[in-house]
């Protein structure tokens, strides 16, 4: 395990740090979300510190198991024993303190105040939580979407979108019935999200709902405008992974890449990455992670009417 030094860890300790404390379970998905790891990353040295606490049953050989498998950088803890509290985690001090279950996060200002607690499976706290870290920890500027200038092999922002080469439909008719066109787009602010159903189904197992952020966004903002469809790599054709990719999402539709025609159009080559459209089909933001497309569609949603803040 990641060491957090000698003797017990206190959050005293921890003063002048942000730090994200996130409960998890042996008796649930054993990967925490995804989006731990990504602040982690991003914000570990602005002064950020994530901790995941695990209830007091569990493991540490089992634990370091799924910090190599899922590559989790930032460090575990095994919470105190604490036999009045069972409710949600067993028997977990920590967890009664803040009355946590297991996914649940709580967010401490740099002065040890409680500021914020939720449900890492609820799409709207994951981005209260990045809008309150990115306030808190971004330098000035970082909160742009895009860099200052166009990225080789992105399409640019603001232009038409590249044609999607789809080879064949996993589950494409979210309009008319048949084979999604680029038609059906037209009218929608619409999340190219490229991973592959591997990355999503077994990379991302301790998310509520392996398809992150597609179901969220497709519950929260479909109804608003917003539509997504899922653009698996032209090696994911096979049989086995395209019932992995309709186990991981519902009514999302799903296009596998033809001969990775539409990957390289887009510019797309890490594993995880999301392409936002405006209503005319334009491209809006040529790239942007997980946790940051909530924000770059909201914002998107707000400024052609189709969503009040």
């Amino acid at each position: 395990m990641v060491p957090l030094g000698p003797g017990p860890l206190s959050l005293a300790s921890l003063r002048g740090r942000v730090v994200v404390l996130a409960f998890w379970s042996q008796q649930h998905a054993p990967n925490p979300p995804v989006v731990l790891e990504a602040w982690h990353r991003k914000y570990a040295g602005r002064g950020l510190r994530v901790i995941g606490i695990h209830d007091h049953t569990g493991i540490p050989e089992a634990l370091a198991r799924v910090r190599d498998s899922a590559g989790i950088t930032y460090p575990f803890a095994l919470d105190s024993y604490g036999p009045t509290v069972a409710a949600r985690l067993p028997n977990s001090m920590t967890a009664g303190l803040y009355d946590a279950g297991a996914g649940d996060a709580a967010l401490v200002d740099r002065t040890g105040v409680l500021r914020d607690f939720g449900s890492l499976a609820d799409a709207a706290v994951v981005e209260r939580l990045e809008r309150t870290l990115m306030a808190w920890l971004a330098p000035e500027g970082a909160l742009a979407p895009e860099p200052a200038g166009p990225v080789p092999g992105r399409p640019v922002p603001g232009q038409p979108a590249p044609t999607l080469e789809v080879a064949s439909w996993v589950r494409g008719e979210p309009v008319n019935g048949g084979p999604l066109t680029e038609a059906d787009l037209r009218g929608r602010v619409v999340v190219l999200h490229f991973s592959s159903a591997y990355v999503e189904v077994f990379g991302r197992a301790g998310r509520s709902g392996a398809g992150f952020p597609l179901e969220q966004i497709t519950r929260l903002y479909g109804p608003r405008g917003a539509m997504c469809v899922w653009i698996l790599p032209t090696a994911d054709g096979s049989e086995e992974a395209q019932t992995l990719a309709l186990r991981a999402v519902a009514e999302v539709p799903i296009g596998v890449d033809r001969e990775g025609a539409t990957y390289r159009a887009f510019g797309v080559s890490t594993p995880t990455e999301n392409v936002v459209l405006d209503e005319e089909g334009r491209v809006w933001v040529a790239g942007c992670s997980d946790f940051q497309v909530f924000r770059t569609v909201k914002e998107l949603l707000v400024a052609r009417g189709f969503l009040r803040y």
